[in-house]
């Protein structure tokens, strides 16, 4: 009887727990704005005001989520292309405002935008105020506007950043981190175990921010008729005195075309807010299958053993497998694109999804990488089975190298009087026990662990690159590279964008007349959570997002939940924001 009445009690709980969560969902959802498409009048103007967080391509379908910041490249990018051949559409307004974004999708966007004006519709820009990113976006439009108010001001400032080391400040608390690196140039944990970056980091870091720096002062260059690379770098990013460019100075440099305020900007162009089509309330029509079809496959994240749930933050081997059954049971894929955009994470989860990949080519399947903004460490491990690998001229990629990172606490537990103490039986009954510190037998077995898995990922470069085993190692190392620097020694095959991708692959499988599908399909959340029964942890996430959209995972918890899985790591010595 006592066992009827707890699993009475366990299936109320379930059935609370969904009633509370539906209705709290019901309710928010009557006090958020429709977010339905708007009808476009015969002279519309698209809009596209970018502030947030931009991913290269959002999983779910948001029709009953509320804002959360995130903005898709994807369909922003599929927008245009629509517009393009819109007779209703009459021109772009773009504003970038403080969108989160790399090099890579803004140059995607602004390929986008080039080929639409390429049509003799107009692309205008209106900037308020202007950051390096903002501005950047900016320069692909045919004519840059900005206010005439002595507030409004571009910040161009360049490429860089610093790292944080917490040695000194752990070290007050009595914690320490053994860190266990294959590759003198793998610094993922330096900013635990030192005060500052080591001589190998630094002139590698720096090679990079030099190649980004030049690479975005090239093309605003290109860009801007009136503007030489010369003009920029001495003029602008190292010659003014001062850090902020008035809108009277930006006409004077000829960083933009005209000042205005944003309604006599728009009672000129003839342009009221009714004709202003955001591109999120834009019907994108969905591109029908053909008899062939080139898959297009977004790879994103850290990578970590994982659920298969959806979201941008973790890249799983269970997430890729279900991708990939899918693409293996459609008979109307022939070649498979794989869009990579992760700093790494980890080394055995990296090998499942390197395997995976091998699997999906013995079928006949050409496999073409493409790599996004950032594909290194064990992002570049899942890109090296590839037939061929484009990387994007912003691409940072490499870091061939493996490391794994443990906290010691004993010094801590002194402190504040804390001791461990048991009994074992065997040499490794208790190897790592972080309040007594690793024994020096540990110490020796994870150093050459991490050798044979660094080893096993220069064979998985060796192999696919058709590289020879001995001289990958001077490639590797943890050394990070830009596309230019992969592409002159022989980490990829060509410098080029997801659309060279998509067309080489359909060389490869022999295609003249195809579509292309994208990967992971996209689901509603109440799919996701209906999913495999009922989603309990999918559901909570969910609603605290709806409540507190503004707050999203930190990138130090993401590493934590994957260390906790896997302290073995193939991943990037830190975030290069370019």
């Amino acid at each position: 009887m006592k066992g009827k009445w707890f699993l009475l009690g366990c299936l109320t709980s379930v059935g609370v727990l969904i009633l509370v969560f539906f209705l709290t969902l019901i309710g928010i959802s009557s006090i958020i704005p429709d977010t339905g498409h708007k009808k476009v009048a015969s002279d519309s103007w698209l809009w596209l005001p970018l502030n947030g967080s931009m991913q290269e391509y959002i999983e779910y379908d948001d029709t009953f989520m509320p804002d959360t910041g995130q903005i898709s490249c994807h369909e922003i990018v599929s927008a245009i292309r629509q517009a393009e051949t819109d007779d209703r559409i009459k021109g772009i307004l773009l504003e970038p405002y403080s969108a989160q974004a790399g090099t890579v999708i803004r140059d995607r966007i602004g390929k986008a935008l080039r080929q639409f004006s390429a049509t003799g519709k107009p692309v205008y820009a209106y900037l308020e105020n202007g950051s390096d990113g903002s501005y950047y976006l900016a320069t692909y439009a045919d004519k840059i506007y900005m206010p005439p108010a002595k507030s409004s001001a571009l910040t161009l400032t360049g490429t860089g950043g610093s790292m944080l080391f917490y040695k000194t400040m752990l070290s007050k608390i009595g914690i320490r981190f053994e860190v266990f690196q294959a590759g003198d140039y793998k610094g993922a944990g330096e900013n635990l175990s030192r005060d500052s970056m080591s001589p190998y980091l630094r002139k590698n870091l720096q090679g990079i921010i030099d190649g980004i720096y030049e690479y975005k002062l090239e093309k605003i260059a290109e860009r801007r008729d009136e503007l030489t690379y010369e003009m920029l770098k001495e003029t602008i990013y190292e010659g003014r005195d001062n850090f902020f460019i008035t809108p009277d100075q930006a006409i004077e440099f000829k960083l933009i075309d005209e000042l205005k305020y944003r309604e006599d900007l728009m009672r000129d162009l003839g342009i009221d807010s009714d004709q202003l089509i955001k591109f999120s309330r834009y019907n994108i029509k969905p591109v029908m299958p053909k008899l062939n079809n080139v898959a297009v496959v977004y790879a994103e994240g850290m990578i970590a053993g994982s659920s298969d749930s959806f979201g941008e933050e973790i890249l799983s081997m269970k997430k890729m497998d279900k991708v990939f059954d899918a693409i293996e049971d459609d008979s109307t894929i022939k070649a498979v694109v794989i869009r990579v955009n992760s700093p790494g994470g980890s080394a055995l989860e990296s090998d499942k999804i390197w395997n995976r990949i091998l699997e999906l080519k013995k079928g006949g399947m050409p496999v073409v990488v493409t790599m996004g903004g950032v594909a290194a460490s064990g992002g570049y491990y899942i890109s090296s089975p590839a037939d061929y690998i484009y990387a994007d001229p912003a691409t940072i990629t490499g870091s061939i190298g493996v490391i794994a990172m443990l906290p010691v606490l004993d010094d801590a537990g002194d402190m504040i009087g804390l001791k461990s103490d048991g009994v074992s039986r065997g040499k490794y009954a208790e190897p790592y026990n972080p309040w007594k510190g690793i024994t020096p037998e540990f110490k020796g077995s994870m150093r050459d662990h991490i050798q044979i898995v660094y080893d096993e990922f220069k064979t998985r470069v060796s192999e696919g690159r058709k590289i020879a085993f001995a001289d990958v190692e001077d490639l590797a190392q943890g050394k990070v590279y830009t596309s230019s620097m992969a592409l002159e020694k022989g980490l990829i095959d060509e410098i080029g964008t997801l659309d060279d991708a998509i067309v080489k692959a359909s060389i490869m499988a022999n295609l003249e007349d195809f579509g292309t599908v994208y990967y992971p399909e996209k689901r509603s959340l109440f799919e996701e959570i209906l999913r495999d029964k009922l989603n309990i942890p999918l559901a909570r996430m969910s609603l605290m997002r709806m409540l507190l959209p503004e707050q999203t995972r930190s990138e130090a918890e993401i590493l934590l939940h994957v260390l906790e899985d896997d302290p073995v790591q193939a991943l990037m010595p830190c975030e290069i924001r370019n």
